[in-house]
């Protein structure tokens, strides 16, 4: 397996037999610009860019940025395919909920100060790949899809770690709102069980 990013783009776009002008075209950009992003030591794609290459290379970010997983394991694919800051600010807000952490506990993980956090969560500033790379290492179970586009990939949830949508639209109350959904569902069915007889 390709242990950098530069080199897992260019076995994906190798193995799609696709040409640099094409992924290129595609990010529109440059084809010295995609030709930089195969090299060593060359430039790496900007966030925005990063899912559009995996999309476009059917592969996952999972294995695209981190290298873990497999290539094949594709993204739930959609209308939206691009880095959003909102979708991100909303993911990395309820993985810090969900794990209890505080934003200067998530800061000091990343590791940012905690003004960089506070603007990442409150949608002012991008991430940059490493900063990306190092919170998907932290959160493993939660793949890189979830916090750039928003998505899962179609294979590999288990039922605990099925990502809720409601937690990647609207604020953090969203996560409440799921929360309080799941809760209203469990009290119908234990009502039914209580008032069904054979």
């Amino acid at each position: 397996m390709p242990k950098t990013l530069a080199r897992r783009i260019k076995a994906a776009r190798k193995a799609a037999g696709l040409t640099q002008e094409a992924l290129a075209e595609t990010c529109q950009v440059s084809r010295s610009a995609a030709s930089q992003w195969e090299k060593e030591g060359g430039t790496a794609p900007s966030i925005e860019r990063v899912g559009t290459i995996a999309e476009f290379l059917g592969v996952s970010l999972d294995w695209l940025v981190l290298g873990r997983g497999t290539p094949g394991q594709h993204l739930q694919r959609s209308a939206e395919s691009s880095f959003q800051r909102e979708v991100f600010a909303a993911g990395l807000r309820w993985a810090r909920q969900m794990h209890r952490l505080s934003t200067q506990d998530l800061a000091r993980i990343i590791p940012v100060s905690h003004a960089r956090y506070l603007s990442l969560e409150a949608q002012k500033a991008d991430p940059t790949l490493a900063e990306l790379a190092t919170l998907a290492r932290h959160f493993d179970g939660i793949p890189l899809e979830f916090f750039v586009l928003g998505q899962t990939p179609a294979r590999g949830r288990d039922e605990a770690g099925s990502l809720p949508r409601a937690a990647i639209h609207g604020s953090g109350g969203a996560i409440s709102r799921h929360r309080n959904k799941a809760a209203r569902k469990v009290d119908r069915i234990s009502a039914k069980r209580r008032t069904w007889s054979p």
